[in-house]
């Protein structure tokens, strides 16, 4: 065997090694229990169950996510692999799944880093040492594996959209790069595999999560900074033109036209925000910095799964950081254009972190901040920062310096994830502290106050009643909108069995009538009716359908909420109440404003059935299926209409 074959044996047996380290340092973190959006997602997702592996068993699990317009299908295609072979119950083998993914993305990364490396080291004329070109992707491949950034992207169940999406992206990038190489030698497939990139990894991303749309970009960031249209002919010059053309510059200019002109399918996403569009593109600027932070110096008091404390940019000098954090990132961007020739590499790092923020922190109407929309983006600033020690400063610095530390960073940023792991695994623990290390968070004080609620339920102590009270109005007290702490407390009153508070009771209804309706109202409604249904509550009946239409009433409401809380309500009229005729009017109320609702037909179905009016409900059944093309609710609708001729036969006998 030859040295370098040697090398590249041992190479990878290293690499092994560290991602048998990785699983290791994240084993504590797989016995944790489903939290925030893994509810909607997975937990209550029945569909996710496959019994027959029928074609429309499958696309109804792949189509039955409520995140994103295109729903997803392949990652809730591997959540449903999960749920069919080890059942809804067992989170363990979710999360397993995920840190596999994770694992699956470190050799992506360690794969892309050393054709990115070899060819940076061509540019600037360098020795091309394998020895040293191997260490250096160890060493990104370590970082960026071993990050505590990382870690909810892994644990935090429903994040694997964002770790398959990223998989797939570094993919492409690898896939890229070898095609292009393959074309400035005139090898064959050069263009095949530049189309796989496109054809085949970009679909697979996109479908995974949106954030795949960005492919081409940082495909094109590789282009300017790696291979600069260099040793081509002008034949090929003007393809990769034309691909540049058609899969970056037009779709930018077409979103940037979309947004200037206020586009409703933008724009009416900050009806269920507290802030503004300019209120959260002023802010993003700070929340970038926040994340080079967390990238360089991470600690378990800064980092968490809620940081709706995060303060709201409200003008360029309110706080006066955001002036400094924009300048900065201006400065940052001609830092990485004046470095482009000299150190393209670190340039190459600074452009791939900017771009691959592009969907998620400017615009669109997201929550503030989330740590796993870095899961992409740090590849380019452990590459670029290895890249510049380990490459650039070695001969300055001396190789021992840097080396050792390098690995007590790794050692730093290892026992930061070991012990985010340790409290992600004990969903207690993790509650806990969250609410410490995020004090001002609404909704860790909130998950806080219902983990004590559970607590109360399968141990009755009156020190988890004070613990959760307590939470539950400093969440109420810090929340800007919603009313999930305020319908915890209230079921909170109920299950100690003590008077509920009118001004909570009078304070949800103030927000359900005139503030902004959140994607949690939906959830909100549904644990309070069913905590009316099956447990324990005993709000007056007429009080719940106050609340309710308060928030059906509010000009600010959106359809998707509206219709999952005039669903929630409609339930409890027919099922609880026993009055029909009120249910059909809610539905009637609820169709008008959204007619094309296939979730709103079905209850409407079944309502009608209920009071024995079969031709309606036939007529709604029909309109249940027209409306749902993607077969979300094939199957409830087939338990429907199984249910409707049972019904109707009955009559007829």
């Amino acid at each position: 065997m030859r040295p370098t074959s040697r090398l590249l044996s041992g190479n990878w047996l290293l690499l092994l090694l560290l991602l048998a380290t990785t699983f290791l340092i994240y084993q504590p973190g797989l016995y944790g229990d489903y939290v925030f959006d893994d509810v909607a997602n997975i937990t209550t997702n029945t569909s996710l169950v496959i019994t027959d592996f029928s074609w429309s068993a499958i696309r109804e699990a792949a189509t039955s996510s409520f995140s994103g317009p295109l729903k997803r299908p392949v990652s809730m295609l591997s959540f449903a692999f999960n749920a069919s072979t080890t059942g809804l119950g067992a989170p363990l083998f979710f999360k397993l799944t995920g840190l596999f993914v994770h694992l699956a993305t470190g050799v992506a990364v360690f794969w892309l880093a050393g054709l990115l490396l070899k060819r940076f080291r061509s540019l600037e004329n360098a020795a091309n040492k394998v020895e040293g070109t191997d260490w250096t992707c160890l060493a990104i491949t370590a970082i960026w594996l071993l990050h505590p950034l990382n870690l909810s992207s892994v644990i935090y169940i429903v994040q694997r959209m964002t770790s398959l999406s990223a998989l797939f992206a570094l993919l492409a990038a690898a896939v890229y790069c070898i095609g292009r190489q393959r074309l400035e030698r005139s090898q064959e497939h050069a263009w095949a595999l530049i189309g796989c990139a496109f054809i085949v990894f970009l679909p697979l991303s996109v479908l995974s999560k949106e954030n795949g749309v960005l492919i081409p970009v940082l495909l094109f960031v590789i282009e300017i900074t790696a291979f600069r249209f260099e040793a081509l002919g002008k034949s090929n010059r003007i393809l990769l033109g034309m691909l540049g053309l058609i899969t970056v510059l037009i779709p930018c200019a077409a979103f940037l036209s979309a947004v200037l002109m206020h586009d409703p399918r933008i724009v009416s996403g900050y009806e269920l925000r507290d802030f503004s569009m300019l209120e959260r593109m002023l802010t993003q600027g700070r929340v970038l910095w926040f994340y080079l932070r967390l990238a360089l110096a991470p600690s378990v008091g800064s980092l968490g799964l809620y940081h709706d404390d995060f303060e709201t940019s409200t003008g360029i000098l309110a706080p006066i950081s955001t002036l400094f954090a924009w300048g900065g990132l201006c400065g940052l961007l001609v830092l990485a254009i004046l470095l482009r020739r000299k150190i393209p590499a670190v340039t190459f790092g600074i452009l791939w972190f900017l771009c691959g923020h592009l969907l998620e922190s400017t615009v669109l109407p997201l929550e503030m901040v989330h740590e796993h929309r870095n899961y992409l983006p740090l590849f380019g600033l452990v590459f670029a920062a290895c890249y510049f020690l380990l490459e650039r400063l070695r001969g300055h610095l001396g190789r021992r310096q840097i080396v050792f530390a390098l690995a007590a960073y790794i050692a730093l940023i290892s026992f930061v994830t070991f012990i985010r792991a340790e409290q992600w695994g004990d969903s207690v623990l993790h509650t806990v502290s969250e609410a410490e290390n995020h004090p001002r968070s609404a909704r860790a004080q909130n998950q806080l106050g219902r983990t004590f609620m559970m607590m109360m339920i399968e141990s009755p102590r009156i020190e988890y009643y004070t613990e959760a009270k307590k939470a539950l109005e400093k969440g109420a007290e810090l929340s800007k909108i919603g009313v999930l702490s305020q319908f915890s407390l209230i079921q909170l009153a109920y299950l100690e069995k003590k008077p509920v508070d009118p001004l909570i009771v009078a304070a949800a209804e103030r927000r359900l009538s005139n503030g902004p309706i959140p994607p949690s109202t939906g959830p909100a409604f549904r644990a309070l009716i069913d905590c009316q249904m099956f447990a324990y509550c005993k709000m007056a009946d007429v009080d719940v359908v106050r609340l309710a239409n308060a928030a059906l009433e509010n000009p600010r409401a959106v359809k998707s909420v509206t219709t999952q809380i005039a669903i929630y309500l409609t339930q409890y009229q027919i099922d609880k109440m026993g009055d029909g005729d009120l249910a059909a009017l809610t539905l009637k109320n609820a169709l008008r404003l959204d007619p094309e609702s296939a979730a709103l037909h079905l209850s409407a179905a079944r309502v009608l059935r209920v009071m024995r009016d079969f031709g309606q409900s036939a007529q709604h059944l029909e309109q249940a299926t027209r409306f749902d093309s993607a077969g979300t609710y094939r199957r409830a609708i087939s338990e429907e209409k199984e249910k409707w001729e049972r019904d109707f036969a009955k009559t007829r006998n």
